[in-house]
């Protein structure tokens, strides 16, 4: 009973709770896989009425076992006996009352049994994007499923049996009775015949086969050309389902998968149709690594001609798009390293990138990714790469080509490889200094030998054409030296702000191809508390006669330092009398750390005498005044 409805990989969680699977007979309830689904029934005079709505009673049954709609399972039905009777094309009911409506409307023609018309009429026309089947790079199943009770009449299968087969449409068989050719019906079927080909005793059989049908046809794969990006999404621990057949070059077949969003694992085999998680490693190979990108690589049976792959892809999160290629082995190795000299002519030689080949096999080659700027061309005949135009190291120094080999005759013939090129450098950029003004600053008196700064420059050559040393302009002029390696700035000499507050002079950076770069650099000398004020005059004389804040004299001292250093303060220190005669000590101090100052005396004669004098001065303005208290 378990062998009617066929087999699935269910998803469980241990004890441990971990992921696990395990291979059991189930019978789903409704299929959710997106396939494009045609239904071709015999109508022919040998199919009487009734046994015809048998046929009809059967395609309303697995209609019901899909999930019918735009972006799920779309149904197609036609008859065919001496001519194709069209019913129902792929787009033209997408929710499941109305499709089994026009399924159960479909008449009976009673005619003459020309399946090879059929077969064309499902390729040429049911199984085009312009009737509504999806494009084959989406990776959508197209799967036919051919229901007759006897032999063609009117023309060979075997041309429209191997271009619907070749046009990427899976094919069942379904003969009814024993009037049917069972070599027709395995030419008309895809590969393999066990899976794709079966026989009943008379329609009444059909029903009971309704539940095998639906499972093998939900479950079957879709049909990807090597080279082909097919671009799907899976579900969450969905399995996807894909296959290819074709003469391969090589004994390997190597399936690239890339993530858009998502994360799935991949498995393929040449055996097992769905291959899963639980096959035995010697028939599934897998990768259910994390990497966005992941190939799978399949060793072929030896002395095999015509290989089928047979290739699963497993969701790992809730949404999970990606592409799906798969390629033959044609080049010796996966990557192939090269080399150019930057700047080179247009034109120059950079590979040979020519697969092996048996003979009478041409390829054709062209660079398909990683050609940035389209800095290079590939010979379309030869597989000879050069560079296209001046490539400019500093912009890219690498470049990773995927370079694609196609048999201009089989398209099965396809493969991929990688030239990596390396652009070599060549001494074509001057230093160039980070900033093109630079300002330092040092305190004056400093000793020799103490860092000022730095100036700093970048080269963008490589190696040994990015090397380069610092020097000073006419460095004898100035009294700085820079290190030639690292571009510290020390002074060479001692300095007086008072005398030089400031230099000037140009720095240059030369590489080992005698490029150069240069900047200016100002030097700020800063001042330091060296200078004490000095009084404009010695001493002062002046006579006053005593009345009370009566102006006596202005002292004034500079100072040759600046800002707080160079502000100066005057003090009343010191006073002597003398009969009529008063002795000041006025100090001039600045606002230093720590501060300087210098003395001088005022003589100052009053014209009487006074007992008590009070001698004021103003910090600021020095000015000198006097309140007296005189007899």
């Amino acid at each position: 009973m378990a062998a009617s409805f066929g087999f699935d990989w269910i998803y469980y969680p241990n004890d441990n709770d971990a992921a696990g699977y395990i291979h059991a007979s189930v019978i789903p309830e409704i299929c959710q896989a997106a396939i494009d689904l045609a239904f071709i029934l015999d109508g022919s005079g040998s199919v009487s009425r009734t046994d015809f709505r048998k046929e009809i009673d059967f395609v309303k049954n697995v209609t019901t076992f899909f999930n019918v709609g735009a972006n799920a399972t779309r149904i197609a039905v036609f008859q065919y006996s001496d001519k194709v009777y069209p019913a129902i094309g792929l787009d033209d009911y997408f929710t499941k009352p109305s499709l089994l409506f026009a399924v159960d409307s479909v008449q009976y023609t009673g005619k003459s049994t020309r399946t090879a018309t059929a077969l064309d009429y499902a390729r040429t026309v049911i199984f085009t994007t312009a009737e509504g089947a999806r494009d084959s790079k989406l990776g959508v199943p197209k799967v036919a499923v051919l229901l007759t009770d006897g032999k063609s009449n009117g023309g060979s299968i075997t041309n429209p049996a191997r271009l619907i087969k070749e046009s990427g449409i899976n094919v069942f068989s379904i003969g009814v009775t024993g009037n049917v050719n069972v070599n027709e019906l395995n030419e008309i079927a895809s590969d393999p015949d066990d899976d794709h080909v079966f026989l009943l005793n008379s329609f009444d059989d059909v029903a009971g086969f309704v539940d095998q049908m639906s499972a093998i046809s939900c479950d079957e794969p879709a049909v990807v050309e090597p080279g082909d990006n097919t671009t799907t999404e899976v579900g969450e621990d969905d399995f996807k389902y894909f296959k290819t057949e074709c003469e391969a070059f090589g004994d390997e077949i190597t399936i690239e998968e890339r993530d858009i969003t998502g994360r799935v694992h991949v498995y393929a085999s040449v055996e097992a149709k769905n291959p899963s998680p639980l096959d035995h490693p010697a028939v599934v190979s897998r990768n259910e690594s994390s990497s966005p990108i992941k190939t799978v690589t399949i060793r072929l049976p030896s002395g095999s001609v015509t290989k089928l792959i047979y290739v699963s892809v497993q969701g790992q999160n809730e949404t999970n798009r990606f592409v799906l290629n798969i390629w033959d082995t044609l080049f010796n190795h996966s990557n192939y390293d090269a080399s150019v000299v930057e700047n080179s002519r247009p034109g120059t030689f950079v590979y040979d990138i020519s697969a092996d080949y048996r003979s009478g096999f041409q390829f054709l080659y062209k660079i398909i990714e990683g050609n940035y700027g389209n800095a290079f061309r590939i010979d379309s005949q030869t597989g000879i790469i050069t560079t296209n135009k001046f490539i400019d190291r500093e912009i890219l120094e690498t470049y990773r080509l995927s370079i694609l080999a196609q048999d201009d005759r089989l398209l099965c013939h396809r493969g991929k490889t990688q030239v990596t090129v390396t652009i070599k450098d060549v001494n074509d950029n001057k230093p160039t200094f980070i900033e093109a003004h630079f300002n330092l600053n040092v305190p004056e008196n400093e000793p020799i030998g103490v860092v000022v700064g730095s100036v700093s420059a970048i080269d963008r050559d490589k190696g040994i054409n990015a090397e380069f040393q610092y020097s000073i302009v006419n460095s004898s002029l100035v009294p700085f030296a820079v290190d030639p390696n690292t571009g510290v700035v020390r002074t060479a000499g001692v300095f007086d702000r008072e005398t030089i507050d400031s230099y000037d002079f140009t720095v240059v950076a030369r590489d080992t191809g005698n490029l150069t770069g240069s900047a200016k650099v100002t030097v700020t000398i800063s001042d330091v508390n060296d200078n004490a004020p000095i009084f404009n005059q010695t001493d002062y004389h002046t006579e006053f006669h005593p009345i009370q804040d009566q102006y006596i004299t202005t002292v004034f001292a500079t100072d040759r330092d600046i800002g707080l250093n160079g502000e100066v303060r005057y003090f009343v220190t010191g006073t002597k009398e003398s009969g009529t005669q008063w002795r000041l000590r006025i100090t001039a101090r600045d606002l230093g750390t720590p501060p300087l100052s210098s003395v001088v005396e005022s003589v100052i004669t009053t014209r009487v005498p006074c007992d008590v004098i009070l001698f004021r001065v103003d910090a600021v303005t020095g000015v000198v005044t006097a309140g007296s208290m005189c007899r």
